[in-house]
């Protein structure tokens, strides 16, 4: 375990900053952004064939949907980071290895007891691997090949050099990178992303293996690096500006060369095995059952969550009453009513369309000029209200709001929005990502359909869940439970 501990230390290091480590962690954070223009580049010629072959998983058959770049700039600054982490490893722990092979040869051993050490730490492995209680990466060789050290080495002489040339060491980058991604399997020594990420996988602080779906995201944002990378060197952005069709070399010939090589699975290559780690991850983790969070005692009165406490009633008075201020908000500063409620009116006479499409509609159309209508009851109340001189003037003959009426009365439209907010989010059963909650329309759109509607006398809301739709191209939709 004390290789683990030192391997997973070396990890945790690796995103401390200095001055080196600053410079490399800019220099990798513009390759993927140059990477991920090289996607861009190739949606915007339509050339989708090429991205179907990058996503696919098996040679020269493109997958049925385009590789997709993650709508989040957080993911892709995620990928980015443990991708640069991945770097500094690789670096740490080549000079980690250098180091003890100093100290290996200043002590020398006999020759009968290395064997009998050797026949001694064989033994304990069979029985330790039949047991489970031994680490892969343990008694595996991890090291870098050949090529990886050659890289390593002009990576590192362009660091130390008197001028850092940003160009020559985004190149350089890309190089070492492919130097990693490009290590078979059937090659000694054990390739260093699967080390990386397996000393990834073990949580230093709480001494124990990560749970599926915290190492599982790892996998996949270090397999997307991999395929941009790939697709870079394959078909480099600067040189495709400039491309002449040649139908003897064509950029599917140029791309599917090192996809077939590089990344599909079922092959002997770090993408096949990662691929498989992540596909085995996520197997075990739809059948994890994470740890309940929300316990209820014995008289249902007080709801334990997480790490607090919640009074039962205290929580449905807490609703009472923002649903009190929130109605109290609307009638008195938006509707200049003198009173703290609304008249009561019947839900039951909306017969809403939910299959019309049409531009603007909404279930407010069935009543005939809404919105003039709707003018005119304010416009009729602030004349009547004490604030009227606050919101609203003459001017020649003609009545209108003041700009510090509009901008008060903006203000408080804006502080109700919030109120409502507020109750869907705690009143209406399962709410959505922010994305999604700050983006509910009441009428259709031209791109996308509105979010309230009424049913059976009761308004529902429907937020449609895109980040399932930019990452595997199909929409989701999250229903609120009541």
């Amino acid at each position: 375990m004390d290789s683990l501990l030192e391997m997973t230390r070396i990890t945790k290091e690796s995103l401390r900053e200095d001055p080196l480590r600053s410079v490399i962690k800019q220099s990798i954070h513009r390759v993927i952004k140059q990477c991920i223009d090289c996607v861009k580049d190739l949606e915007d010629r339509s050339w989708n064939h090429l991205l179907k072959l990058l996503r696919s998983l098996t040679t020269d058959i493109p997958y049925n949907k385009p590789f997709k770049v993650p709508q989040e700039v957080r993911t892709i600054e995620r990928y980015t980071d443990w991708w640069t982490q991945l770097i500094i490893f690789s670096w740490k722990y080549s000079e980690s290895l250098e180091s003890e092979l100093e100290s290996e040869l200043e002590s020398e051993l006999e020759s009968e007891l290395e064997s009998e050490l050797e026949s001694e730490m064989e033994s304990e492995t069979e029985s330790e691997l039949e047991n489970g209680e031994l680490e892969p990466w343990k008694f595996k060789n991890s090291g870098l090949t050949g090529r990886q050290k050659q890289e390593l080495r002009s990576l590192l002489d362009i660091l130390t050099a008197d001028e850092i040339i940003d160009s020559k060491l985004d190149k350089q980058i890309l190089i070492f990178s492919n130097s990693l991604i490009q290590h078979p399997m059937y090659e000694e020594p054990y390739p260093l992303i699967l080390y990386f990420c397996g000393t990834l996988g073990w949580d230093l602080h709480q001494a124990c293996w990560k749970e599926p779906s915290n190492h599982t995201p790892l996998l996949a944002g270090i397999q997307f690096c991999m395929r941009i990378l790939t697709l870079q060197t394959a078909l480099p952005l600067s040189t495709r500006r400039k491309y002449k069709y040649n139908p003897n070399n064509t950029p599917k010939h140029l791309l599917g060369k090192l996809h077939s090589q590089w990344l599909v699975k079922n092959e002997g290559t770090v993408f096949s095995e990662l691929h498989d780690q992540l596909n085995y991850g996520v197997r075990v983790n739809l059948g994890y059952k994470s740890r309940d969070q929300i316990r209820y005692s014995h008289d249902n009165k007080i709801c334990y969550f997480a790490n607090g406490v919640i009074e039962i009633q205290r929580w449905k008075n807490m609703l009472s009453d923002l649903m009190g201020r929130a109605e109290e908000f609307l009638s008195r500063r938006l509707l200049f009513s003198p009173h703290d409620t609304l008249d009561p009116i019947d839900p039951y006479i909306f017969v809403d369309l939910e299959t019309n499409k049409e531009f603007g509609y909404s279930f407010v159309y069935q009543i005939p000029d809404y919105r003039n209508k709707a003018r005119a009851v304010i416009i009729e109340a602030c004349t009547q209200s004490s604030d009227f001189s606050q919101y609203m003037c003459m001017k020649e003959r003609v009545l209108d709001f003041t700009a510090e009426g509009k901008h008060r009365y903006n203000k408080d439209a804006e502080e109700f929005r919030g109120l409502l907010l507020l109750i869907i989010i705690l009143t209406c059963g399962l709410t959505g990502r922010g994305t999604e909650m700050l983006s509910m329309r009441v009428e259709n759109q031209q791109d996308t359909r509105r979010n309230v509607y009424i049913q059976d006398g009761q308004a529902v809301l429907i937020t449609w869940y895109h980040k399932s739709q930019a990452i595997m191209d199909q929409c989701k939709v999250s229903l609120p439970s009541d």
